[in-house]
């Protein structure tokens, strides 16, 4: 029996809506840079409608060089105008890029084809019980303008949304059933992905693949060189090897966002999301980001993660993220990371102390610890003066911290030469994504 290539099922609409954004961007995005345009069609009903709002207020797209097809068996330019209406609101876009069909100029091929599951298992004016329609993308029958099965086999990539319990008999029997696509037309689109909630979901044979690693976490550690991530255990363990991208320059938020959602699809299913950001993070907001670009400044980080990967989200400081994965948790403990900039976190007792920016706090000759030890200071002096500076770094961290146990972690704790004082210790720089597991650590199995 022939089935999708991907079915997501998530606990609500909500959650369908943030999980299907994600990939409609990243498939849009995709296109544009392989042939500088896309094409965009989707049938209009209450659930995609909210894809469109959600992707035009969230999605980050270059509407400047998308083509977008309003698909509905009743083609009133009122329906175009109420569905731009909806994209106006948020983005400035060329209406004449903003077509309802039956359009002037259709593509052989949209990159991107979004259907809804409609009454009886209808879709894009398949209507059940009438015959198939064949020959052109579009074509006009008693039902109003129907969407001909050419189109739907032909497009580049295929999105089905279904919501509610009122599409759940039809789900089940599409997907679980004999194919019959006069009787059930929603079969005419048994592939690419699928994304329901549970209550579309409730009836089928399979509703969900049995978990046997409980709650999957993907770790995220952004960098200012590199973006890594990889899947945790509920226990906190490694489940997939470390996947890394370089951090694009400039790394503004959107480009960083990107680079995120493409690493992030290799590593599916998740069920939640732990991020070390390099600055201040409050309540899942980057309040700076010195290392990769200005306008981090008051990002909704957690926020912006949710709606992008369809998954709940926390965000920390990545040296806090990193000492939660090494500290033993006893008395006074420091871990200060070694990469493009110089992190800082403080633990008492286990309990962090938040938002110690010990890098930008003089340390010799008018530097800054990060001054003095980032990236760009080994890169102008060497190897031999950074370890020297190193060690003096210590010293004056340990007579004003007095810490049980001082951390180095960081890309660069691999440069680190000779042996090391009493209570100096080298973390792997794995820590960084390990340590993700600590900031789920109130919800256990739980996903948030």
């Amino acid at each position: 029996m022939s089935r999708p290539d991907q079915i997501t099922i998530k606990d609500t609409p909500d959650d369908v809506t943030r999980a299907l954004i994600g990939h409609v961007r990243l498939t849009l995005l995709a296109a544009i840079e392989q042939r500088g345009r896309a094409s965009f069609g989707f049938s209009w009903d209450d659930h995609t409608s909210e894809v469109l709002l959600a992707m035009v207020r969230f999605g980050g797209l270059p509407w400047d060089r998308l083509d977008t097809y309003l698909i509905h068996e009743d083609h009133r330019r009122t329906l175009r105008q109420e569905a731009l209406d909806v994209a106006l609101a948020h983005v400035d876009l060329d209406p004449s890029h903003f077509y309802s069909l039956p359009a002037e100029h259709l593509p052989t091929a949209f990159d991107l084809l979004l259907l809804g599951v409609g009454p009886g298992g209808q879709v894009a004016g398949l209507v059940p019980g009438a015959p198939i329609p064949m020959g052109p993308p579009m074509v006009t029958t008693e039902a109003g303008l129907t969407l001909t099965p050419t189109a739907i086999e032909a497009a580049r990539d295929l999105v089905v949304v279904a919501l509610g319990p009122e599409c759940s008999g039809d789900v089940s029997r599409a997907l679980d059933g004999p194919v019959q696509p006069i009787a059930l037309p929603i079969q005419h689109a048994l592939r690419g992905s699928w994304f329901l909630d549970l209550d579309a979901a409730e009836h089928l044979a399979e509703a969900a693949p049995p978990d046997d690693e409980g709650v999957r976490t993907l770790a995220i550690d952004i960098g200012g060189s590199g973006i890594k991530m990889l899947i945790l255990s509920e226990e906190g363990e490694a489940l997939t090897e470390r996947a890394r991208v370089e951090t694009p320059q400039p790394a503004t938020p959107e480009d960083v966002l990107t680079a995120i959602a493409q690493l992030a699809e290799e590593q599916r299913p998740f069920a939640r999301i732990a991020v070390g950001f390099p600055g201040v993070v409050i309540d899942g907001v980057t309040l700076n980001a010195p290392n990769l670009h200005p306008s981090w400044a008051s990002v909704p980080l957690a926020e912006r993660l949710e709606e992008l990967l369809g998954a709940p989200a926390r965000v920390a400081n990545d040296a806090d993220v990193q000492g939660m994965g090494v500290i033993g948790g006893a008395g006074v403990e420091l871990v200060a990371t070694l990469g493009t900039g110089f992190g800082s976190a403080l633990f008492v007792d286990g309990t962090l102390v938040p938002n110690l920016e010990l890098g930008h706090h003089a340390f010799e000759e008018g530097r800054t610890y990060e001054e003095s030890l980032g990236q760009a200071a080994l890169d102008e002096v060497g190897e031999e003066e950074w370890n020297g500076r190193l060690r003096r770094a210590i010293a004056q961290i340990q007579r004003v911290f007095n810490p049980a146990t001082l951390y180095f972690g960081g890309g660069n704790a691999r440069l680190v030469e000779g042996d090391l004082p009493d209570g100096v210790e080298l973390a792997k720089n794995i820590a960084g994504l390990l340590g993700g597991i600590h900031l789920w650590a109130d919800q256990g199995a739980s996903s948030g």
